[in-house]
């Protein structure tokens, strides 16, 4: 082969690698701008800066009592799901994800109704945005059924369920 043809081959090639870069660059760009609009919903009411709160139908953890952990995972869950809770125990809420999760029981902004259930007497919470890595206390005083989701994420089914007996 004669030495134009070659140098014709190769950049040739160096064009059409630089097109599937290129084209894989701007795939990842657009997954990235959509993984960061599913989060960009913020709640209304914040809860704290540091996206860590002790909350409670009667003020703050002071009980001492039982703790439960729930993490809220990159998969739009939280893990567990559902869990069964004696009433004064407080549960955590882990955020061991990449995007900013809600814990919220608040059929105000409930894009769904069954979405947010809260048992006669408790009072509708939300923890505001918690950032990867933070968390979000709350202790449960009231007896009975809660369903409560990610407002980012409620379309994604993200929701959780807490009986406290």
């Amino acid at each position: 082969m004669n030495a134009s043809f070659l140098n014709l081959l190769n950049s040739t090639r160096l064009s059409r690698r630089r097109v599937i870069v290129g084209i894989a660059v701007a795939t990842a760009g657009t997954a990235l701008v959509a993984c960061a609009s599913n989060g960009a919903a913020a709640p209304s009411t914040p809860q704290t800066s540091s996206q860590t709160s002790n909350n409670s139908t009667t003020g703050s953890d002071t009980s001492g009592g039982a703790s439960v952990v729930v993490t809220m995972n990159d998969q739009y869950r939280y893990v567990p799901d559902t869990i069964t809770i004696a009433k004064g125990t407080t549960v955590e809420w882990k955020n061991t994800s990449a995007s900013p999760h809600t814990v919220t029981d608040d059929p105000s902004k409930a894009q769904n109704s069954a979405d947010a259930v809260l048992p006669a007497g408790a009072e509708p919470w939300d923890s505001g945005l918690i950032d990867p890595g933070k968390s979000f206390k709350r202790t449960f005083t009231v007896a009975g059924d809660y369903t409560y989701f990610c407002i980012p994420h409620e379309s994604m089914g993200m929701v959780g369920k807490i009986k406290v007996t």
